[in-house]
């Protein structure tokens, strides 16, 4: 366990020995305080609470102190590549972006974006998984405030992509999705890109599988025929 999850586990071990305490003795303000505190402070960015902190401090007569917030020193080992893995299905994302800025119109081109992981604030742990894979840690941070391990270019392809490949039994419901990039890698790798038939393949497989892109398929194919290959 690392960052938040860690500080979550030794948080529910220290609220279970004060419920176990308090159940043959008198709870005072005291011991009331510590345990609001404690709880309040598991997973402090998921769902909003109907009743905030301070208004279940006042119910009970505590007042918000620092005093009851636990320390906990952080996992320094390094993680194992099946823990990146899981940790990549659950908060990481692969996606092909189409690049075509208008100062390069009609031109673009394609882009495997591959980032491990979106995490509040734990920079340790992305630079954890930098090292076992390798890799300089390039730690980005989204419009949201969430901190990524993103890469894009040769690195996906060299690195990233035989990393999915040799665990790809254990992508579950990203398979699809990774099998498509092996695809578009290959043909990449090959120049089909630089072709005129080749590039609408490529825009072609992109659409196979469910995408957010703004424009529709044939945006694309029309651009190739009409400008690309004028």
């Amino acid at each position: 366990m690392y960052g938040q999850k860690r500080k979550d586990i030794n948080t529910l071990k220290k609220i279970h020995e004060i419920s176990n305490k308090i159940k043959h003795s008198k709870c005072d303000n005291i011991i009331a305080s510590e345990l609001i505190h404690l709880v309040y402070s598991i997973n402090p960015w998921g769902k909003k609470r109907n009743i905030s902190l301070i208004e279940k401090l006042t119910i009970f007569n505590c007042s918000l102190s620092r005093y009851y917030m636990l320390e906990v020193e952080e996992n320094c080992n390094l993680p194992s590549k099946l823990f990146i893995l899981g940790l990549f299905l659950g908060d990481g994302t692969i996606s092909w972006v189409f690049d075509a800025p208008l100062s390069r119109w009609p031109r673009f081109h394609v882009r495997l974006i591959f980032n491990f992981a979106a995490q509040n604030d734990n920079f340790e742990l992305l630079g954890y998984i930098a090292k076992v894979m390798d890799l300089k840690p390039q730690i980005t941070r989204s419009k949201a405030g969430m901190l990524g391990l993103s890469y894009g270019g040769n690195t996906v392809f060299k690195v990233i992509m035989p990393f999915l490949t040799e665990y790809k039994d254990w992508l579950f419901w990203i398979k699809d999705k990774i099998i498509l990039a092996q695809k578009i890698v290959i043909m990449i790798k090959n120049k089909e890109h630089l072709t005129r038939d080749g590039l609408k393949s490529i825009v072609h497989l992109l659409y196979t599988i469910p995408n957010k892109y703004k424009n529709p398929k044939e945006y694309w194919i029309d651009l190739i025929d009409k400008h690309l290959w004028k």
